[in-house]
């Protein structure tokens, strides 16, 4: 991960360990891979009617793992980002028909970008699904105050899943 492990010892008076990650570098180094990978997918050919999903997190494992959900549903578009900014990007150039957001993200939280995707004409009609580790009774509600029109939890329930994205994709008959 690019980090560093050390520790300093005194005899008789004991250890202290630390461990640095690069976090700045790696959300950049995320941001610039996505965009890479974006820029291929806006020649995609849409007319092949497939539904297309947004998801918008920023641990690599929960976005690997989803991407594979989706991908094994078939007839699915399925395209990422690791920050909101560059979700709110990708959703008012790319329209999506679903997006799923992480809450907790660097930068702009999954509330804030809520927000934006509400205020702005080309996006406030995008059904967004928040997903996050944090499922207490008073999260679910926050989320469905701030406009998500569902709460999904981690870990994730495959099946939840499926049957979540395929109810919004096929509402509105993709």
């Amino acid at each position: 991960m690019g980090g560093e492990v050390g520790f300093t010892s005194t005899v008789g008076k004991g250890s202290t360990f630390w461990v640095e990650f690069p976090a700045t570098q790696a959300i950049e180094q995320k941001v610039a891979a996505a965009e890479k990978h974006q820029d291929r997918l806006r020649d995609m050919d849409r007319s092949s009617n497939r539904a297309m999903v947004l998801y918008i997190e920023d641990n690599i494992s929960n976005l690997d793992f989803l991407k594979e959900v989706v991908r094994r549903m078939g007839n699915v578009n399925f395209i990422s980002a690791p920050t909101a900014e560059l979700g709110l990007s990708l959703a008012e150039e790319r329209q999506p028909d679903l997006i799923l957001m992480d809450i907790n993200l660097p930068g702009m939280d999954g509330y804030e970008a809520m927000k934006a995707l509400g205020s702005n004409d080309r996006t406030k009609d995008i059904p967004v699904i928040a997903v996050s580790a944090a499922a207490m009774k008073s999260d679910i509600e926050k989320g469905a105050s701030a406009g998500f029109e569902e709460y999904l939890s981690k870990p994730f329930n495959v099946s939840e899943i499926i049957e979540t994205i395929d109810r919004y994709l096929n509402a509105d008959g993709s």
